[in-house]
């Protein structure tokens, strides 16, 4: 017998982040291998409860989720997980329930935040010579 799950990834910036979403007895939320409600980072618990307001909480009665991240800052981890996470639930209703409910649930993330399904292209300019910064130029003085 073979478990119903499906695997995402989230990325902001350097920061990634994996989902796995299984289905389980109960709700359950993994964040590197700590639950939601002993996680030290308040502004990560409050994105992912965030999106799991909007998704509504009786679609993740049955679902087990486990998210890693590697890389990035704190910000951009949170946005990476909660990217991850969202995906995950899209992608299993899709796969193991109807299109309908996958559909709906799309639209409503989509409504309140892109960011949280699309990701995000942007990436630092690397520095060049001749200033301090990739476009900023040193002042120069003629006297």
């Amino acid at each position: 017998m073979s478990i119903a799950q499906v695997i995402t990834k989230g990325t902001r910036k350097t920061a990634i982040s994996k989902c796995v979403c299984s289905e389980s007895n109960e709700f359950q939320l993994m964040v590197d291998n700590m639950t939601l409600d002993v996680h030290h980072d308040n502004f990560l618990v409050a994105k992912i409860k965030e999106i799991m307001k909007i998704i509504g909480y009786e679609h993740l009665e049955n679902l087990k989720f486990e998210l890693t991240t590697r890389g990035g800052g704190p910000i951009s981890r949170a946005y990476a997980i909660r990217q991850a996470f969202a995906k995950a639930v899209i992608s299993y209703f899709g796969k193991y329930y109807d299109e309908q409910r996958k559909q709906d649930i799309k639209e409503q993330i989509m409504k309140f935040d892109r960011a949280a399904l699309v990701a995000d292209p942007r990436r630092v300019e690397p520095k060049k010579y001749g200033g301090p910064a990739a476009r900023a130029k040193y002042t120069k003085s003629y006297r």
